[in-house]
């Protein structure tokens, strides 16, 4: 994180554990799909709330979270 911070990314999205590839690739998705819109913060949040009526166990949505920046 320090590093691709450090090198001029100006915002992150990590994950905190290693995620299921199913469910990181919808969250992705719908991240991308509604950043230009939202910016980083909201569209991951609007992922995550839609991830959460598909699958509500924590592991599948929860391990995402966006540092820094817009």
């Amino acid at each position: 994180m320090r590093a691709v911070l450090g090198a001029g990314a100006r915002t992150l999205v990590a994950s905190l554990w290693p995620a299921d590839d199913t469910t990181t690739h919808r969250v992705v998705d719908g991240f991308y799909a509604r950043l230009r819109e939202l910016g980083p913060a909201a569209a991951l949040r609007e992922t995550q709330l839609a991830q959460l009526a598909q699958t509500p166990h924590p592991y599948y949505w929860a391990p995402f979270v966006v540092i820094g920046g817009r």
